[in-house]
This record gives C-alpha cells, structure tokens and sequence, in this order.
C-alpha cells in the first residue's frame, strides 16, 4: 500500500471526572489529492457515532486547499480549523461548518468572523488558562494533546471542559486498592471456565458471592434473553447464559473491579481495544480463537485498571499462551493486530502504516473498524 494512503488515528476526549466524553480523530493524508481524500471520508462517515458523543475531526498532514469541499460535518462533531496556510476555500469551509468548529486559542484572530462552539488550547497555553477562561467568552475549551495526569488536572481546573491525549494511560495506582474478593471470584470463575470445569463448581464458586449471584440472575432476566418466565435460580441462569457468554460477562466485570476510583476512561478504552481486535481479526479471518482477540484487547489494560503488574496477574488466570505472549512478550499471532491498536492510539501515522503493511491490511479498513469500536463503546455505556 502506498505510505500516503490516509490513515485514522484517535485519542480519548476525557472529562474532569475522568470519563470518556469523546474521541479526537486525525485523518492523515500526506500528499494524497482531494478525490482520495473525499473517497476515504465516504467510507467513513456512515460509521460515525450518531449519540452525544464529542467527535473533534482534524486533517492533519492535508493543507487547506486540499481540504474536499463536500465533506460534511454532522451535528455533533467538531471540525478543526487550520492553524496556517489559511486560504479563501479553507475559510469558506470553515465558515460553512460553523458553528461546529473548534479554533486554536491563538487562532482566534484569524476566525474573528466564525461563530466557533469551542475553543482548544494547546499544552503551552495551560497557565494562562484560567485567565482566559474567566473572561466572559461563551466557547468552551478543550486542551489538546495532553499525555500526563498533572496536566489534565491543570487544564480542567483552570476551565478547560475535557483535555484529548493519553494522560489516563500514565495514571497510576495502589493495587491495594481494588476489591480483593471480587477480583479473586472473578478470576477464579475464568479459570474455571477454560478448564471446562462442572457446572456444579462454577454454581458453588458463584454462590459465595452474593453480588455476582445477583448479577448473573438479573442479567439472564433481561430483554436481551427474551424470556417469557422468571430465572430465580444460578443454575438455570448459567444454563441460559451459557459459557461463552459468561466468560465474555466476567471479562467486562474484571475490569470493573477496580472499584469506584476506577478513571471510567480506562474502562472505556478497553473496551474499544477489544472490539476493535475483534473486528480486524474477521477482516482478516484470524485462523485463532476469535475469543482470544476481544480478550486480549480488554485484559492489555488491566495493570492500570488494577494496579497489579502483567505478567503477575495473567499467572493467575488460566488464558491462552496467545493472549499471554502478546501482552507480556509482544509475541504471538496476536501481537501484530495489538501493535496495529497502539498504531491507532499513537499521533504517528508512519508508524501505523507500518503496522498495517505487516498485516496487509489497509487503513481504511482499521478506520471504519476504529469508528464501530468507538461507537459500540458508547452503547455499552448508555446500556
């Protein structure tokens, strides 16, 4: 594939109280013409989250009288102005998507004509945040690019609405912390699971723990389920549920138990991670357990979810050598689809195409497949 083929990549958009409010795309396309360009973004936007979500959209690497004239920007996203080389047809643009743009701070003065709903501030402009912040101006502000806990805390006190950037990644904790004896029956139910285990154990392993009897039961009494009776007891809801589907619940609750101090982000992009493995891995009809893929992408986080190292807790499950030698060795047939995620999470589009020319699958695909994760994220949380 050509290095210029346009490629997506995304950062969380993440709150004061350290939840998911959005994703930052870039599209990068160096060198590439308008008609690609507008090929690329067809492709895309049907895939668009069309809930509340925050999506701030930026051409990076496309100068302005590149930019395709038909891309329209739906009601709940943001277009980013460009900082330089602005032209007639960039502005007009701009013009034409506002108010749903999102102009650089100091920008300002060149967008003096568009009514803009945000503003962004770059790393340098945290400071004097507050300042301008209190002076009466009705955008809001979202901080850019911001990769360390300090900073997110810095630019959301001083006004910023959400910071985009990977500081939630450096967040750091006491495994202490977590809920011990939910993590142990949790871990414990998997194991039992992989090992294919009698019913009866794993309805003993859950008896001793109330909130998850309880949980299990409510979940196989749920729409999703469609029954027309009432399950009262774990081992019909077991029956019922069946064992894929419940290592795939207890996976989604592994994360959870790291209690309520937890940054919901985190949470968030596990989430898309596994889905996001999930769907390469049927693009490119993974020859491996495709269990293996959602699982992978949603234990690679559980060191910052839970405070305990990799390679220590993965010794207390009993999972896949594939999804152990990805994550702790960065070996395996999972590592190349795992390093095509972190492609995806990096500001570096060489480095994702380099990925995808390992795999020889195209961007676009990991694009449109980026967008469905990101969407289904959002589902999980509203349901």
């Amino acid at each position: 594939m050509p290095n210029s083929a346009p490629c997506l990549t995304f950062s969380p958009i993440i709150g004061p109280q350290h939840t998911m409010l959005g994703a930052h795309l870039r599209l990068h396309a160096c060198d590439v013409l308008p008609d690609v360009i507008v090929d690329a973004l067809e492709g895309l936007v049907p895939l668009w989250p069309t809930d509340s979500t925050i999506l701030l959209f930026e051409f990076d690497g496309v100068p302005p009288s590149r930019w395709p004239a038909s891309f329209g920007i739906r009601e709940h996203m943001l277009l980013m102005a460009p900082s330089h080389a602005l032209d007639m047809h960039s502005h007009a643009l701009v013009q034409a998507t506002a108010p749903n743009v999102c102009v650089r701070i100091r920008d300002l003065q060149d967008y003096r004509d568009v009514a803009t709903k945000y503003l962004a501030a770059s790393h340098d402009e945290i400071a004097d945040l507050q300042h301008f912040a209190s002076a009466n101006r009705q955008e809001s502000i979202l901080a850019l690019d911001i990769d360390e806990p300090i900073d997110h805390t810095r630019a959301t006190d001083a006004g910023a609405m959400a910071t985009s950037g990977w500081s939630c990644s450096r967040w750091k904790r006491r495994s202490a912390d977590i809920k011990v004896g939910m993590l142990s029956t949790i871990l414990k139910l998997i194991q039992l699971i992989d090992r294919d285990a009698d019913t009866a154990d794993i309805e003993a392993t859950l008896r001793r723990d109330a909130v998850l009897s309880y949980k299990l039961v409510s979940m196989a009494n749920s729409a999703a389920y469609g029954v027309s009776f009432e399950v009262i007891s774990i081992r019909h809801a077991l029956n019922l549920i069946g064992r894929h589907k419940l290592k795939r619940w207890l996976s989604l609750l592994l994360l959870h138990s790291g209690g309520s101090d937890t940054p919901q982000v985190l949470l968030q992009l596990a989430f898309i991670r596994a889905s996001l493995l999930e769907r390469l891995g049927g693009e490119m009809s993974f020859d491996g357990d495709r269990d293996d893929l959602f699982l992978c992408g949603a234990f690679s986080l559980l060191d910052k979810i839970l405070g305990i190292p990799l390679p220590e807790l993965l010794g207390r499950i009993s999972i896949s050598d594939g999804i152990t030698d990805a994550l702790v060795g960065d070996e395996g047939p999972l590592a190349p689809l795992l390093a095509v995620v972190r492609g995806v999470e990096a500001r570096d589009p060489a480095f994702l195409r380099v990925q995808c020319e390992k795999l020889a699958i195209h961007p676009d695909i990991v694009g449109k497949a980026l967008l469905g994760s990101i969407a289904a994220s959002r589902e999980l949380a509203a349901g």
